[in-house]
């Protein structure tokens, strides 16, 4: 069974996806329909977009007449799905629907392309599933902390004021009044018509959906690769979006997780296939000051980076835009509410989360025994909750 080391940094992505290509040449593929091929093929293709590596692997029989086209075809029609995609929801790009929200005065009606209306569509269901812990619209706190691009705080004396953190709150507490609609074949979103004053400077809503985007982007091309019939291989957006069919010879691929606070090295490992798959973690883009971390995700409770000890979240199954909501939510709740919910509300999917706790390096899962390794002796099960694997 094949590994994909998953949520890693790049470099090691592409090391693994050597020994993934290797094992598959001698492989058999029962994929794509019809009888059983001779040695598995494979192509691949590497994409830059959201400021970050994908990665898509089809493996097939790639002897057959037409096949090589086929995959030229796909290939064409993937990099454009998520040229499309990036260019809908980029914050900075001229003419990209989340730039027009952004810019357009409190309570405007602005015209927006499909993409953003479905990922707002989402976003929306997301917040009102999760009592508003998945928020998008924190975009001024990410900003002040210099996750957007900008500087991080140099000192302490640097962090956002808790005036300034409670005038962004004023804006981001209101995004349950964002209005969808859409008129013939033509989407609006209604902007929420609240502003805030704060050094001077009046702010409207701004919304950042580039988190959730890799997600949406990684439903569509699981939804390409059934519509070319490939169905071995996967998708992988950055480190934290994958749509994963099956091995080369329609088998299982062995995930192996990153341990959030080593991460050359994995605390568990589960088989999956045909799932999408979406993981949050406070690892991989963060700072420290004065010996506390702090990350890109905030928490809508506070406004500011959270603080719950949930160090990586992650669920299996179901929609990988939905999937990266979520897990960004149960980042920002305590642990017995993060469990609680995925055994009130995800009971679907598979779910697994760590947490730094006083009494060490914890984990949550509600895959069954036997459906999961723990490969990291310093990871132990938490029981502050109910439904514990």
């Amino acid at each position: 069974m094949p590994r994909i080391y998953y949520n890693i940094p790049v470099k090691r992505i592409f090391r693994a996806l050597c020994a993934i290509l290797c094992a598959a040449a001698s492989a058999m593929c029962g994929c794509g329909g019809g009888e059983e091929s001779e040695a598995a093929d494979y192509r691949y293709s590497t994409i830059y977009a959201m400021n970050t590596s994908a990665l898509l692997v089809v493996y097939d029989d790639f002897s057959a007449p037409g096949a090589e086209e086929k995959f030229a075809r796909f290939e064409g029609e993937a990099r454009g799905i998520i040229a499309e995609v990036e260019n809908s929801l980029s914050v900075s790009k001229e003419g990209s629907s989340v730039l027009a929200f952004n810019g357009a005065e409190a309570g405007a009606k602005v015209e927006i392309d499909v993409h953003a209306y479905e990922v707002l569509s989402a976003a929306e269901r997301v917040y009102a599933d999760t009592d508003g812990y998945y928020n998008p619209a924190v975009y001024y706190n990410v900003s002040a902390y210099g996750f957007n691009g900008g500087t991080f705080p140099a000192s302490e004396e640097d962090i956002p004021t808790d005036g300034e953190i409670a005038a962004y709150g004023e804006i981001y507490s209101r995004f349950g009044e964002l209005t969808l609609t859409v008129e013939g074949d033509k989407y609006y979103a209604i902007k929420p018509s609240v502003t805030a004053e704060y050094g001077g400077t009046v702010y409207s809503m701004k919304v950042d959906l580039g988190g959730i985007g890799k997600g949406y982007a990684a439903d569509l091309i699981d939804g390409l690769m059934d519509e070319y019939g490939y169905g071995c291989g996967y998708f992988s957006f950055g480190t934290s979006s994958i749509a994963l069919k099956r091995f080369a010879g329609g088998g299982d691929f062995t995930l192996g997780f990153t341990d959030p606070r080593a991460p050359w090295d994995e605390y568990l490992s589960a088989p999956v296939s045909d799932r999408c798959i979406s993981t949050s973690g406070d690892y991989e883009n963060y700072f420290e000051l004065g010996g506390k971390r702090y990350c890109h995700i905030f928490s809508p409770v506070t406004g500011r980076p959270v603080e719950t000890g949930i160090m990586s979240a992650t669920l299996i199954g179901g929609s990988a835009a939905e999937n990266d909501a979520y897990t960004t939510a149960i980042m920002a709740m305590p642990p017995e509410k993060a469990a609680a919910f995925i055994a009130e509300k995800l009971s679907s999917r598979l779910a697994v989360f760590t947490l730094s706790a006083a009494d060490g390096l914890k984990y949550f899962t509600n895959i069954g025994e036997g459906g999961y390794t723990i490969l990291n002796g310093r990871y132990t099960p938490y029981v502050g909750a109910e439904n514990v694997a």
